[in-house]
């Protein structure tokens, strides 16, 4: 009983001491639940320092909030400390953990799952909006999705592909084959539409809690290897 208190107070704290940003905070951050999880979330392209509201993820951190899901959002070039903070809390591998990027942010976000497998800790999910420069899909990772938009006049994005050791699900959503377009959605407004936004909280959630994925076959010998990091 102890142990699962001490768990839920420190996961309670996940990246709690990096949650600076200057971003919105329209809507209280629910305490950690181990039943519903916690959500990092990573912005486009944004000057450093700078603020990510109009993001479009920060639309989707107070979705995650308005249902009791403890949720962050994060100027991309802070996926470093985010990684930091998340693997100096000893029973973070016990605890479900998603992450959301868009854009520059997939690449964050792809990063910071990577990291993730050097502290051994399992994401549940990694889902990323239309992700420029992601690295490969790191072996802790138990289910990966791709959005984007095959119809947006501007291409700017790039396909996220399984790394080494990845035995996990991937799904790649192409919203282009959902829609005739009509919105003129491209890479910039993806992340903006309510539409979007609808995918990735069914993506990533089942019913008001974070989705628990069985951990693949590749799982156990994935976090139980230390190899460098996929560089910078």
């Amino acid at each position: 009983m102890r142990r699962g208190r001490v768990m839920a107070v420190a996961l309670g704290m996940l990246v709690s001491a990096c949650s600076s940003e200057p971003n919105l905070v329209h809507l209280r951050n629910p305490f950690f639940s181990p039943d519903k999880g916690v959500v990092v979330l990573f912005a486009g392209w944004t000057m450093p320092g700078g603020n990510v509201f109009g993001s479009g993820m920060d639309e989707v951190t107070q979705e995650l909030r308005a249902r009791g899901v403890r949720a962050f959002v994060y100027n991309p070039n802070r996926w470093q400390d985010v990684a930091a903070e998340i693997g100096a809390v000893p029973s973070a591998a016990r605890g479900p953990i998603a992450i959301i990027g868009y854009s520059f942010g997939g690449d964050s976000a792809t990063r910071l799952a990577d990291a993730l497998r050097q502290s051994r800790i399992p994401v549940q999910t990694l889902l990323v909006v239309e992700a420029w420069g992601a690295i490969p899909i790191a072996c802790n990772v138990r289910g990966a999705i791709d959005i984007f938009n095959s119809n947006s006049l501007i291409a700017l994005s790039s396909r996220i592909v399984p790394g080494p050791g990845f035995s996990g699900s991937f799904e790649q959503v192409n919203y282009g084959a959902l829609t005739d377009n009509r919105d003129g959605l491209n890479h910039w407004t993806m992340a903006t539409f309510g539409a979007v936004h609808r995918i990735v909280l069914d993506k990533i959630l089942d019913g008001d809690a974070l989705r628990r994925r069985p951990a693949p076959p590749g799982e156990a010998a994935c976090i139980g290897e230390a190899a460098p990091s996929h560089p910078r």
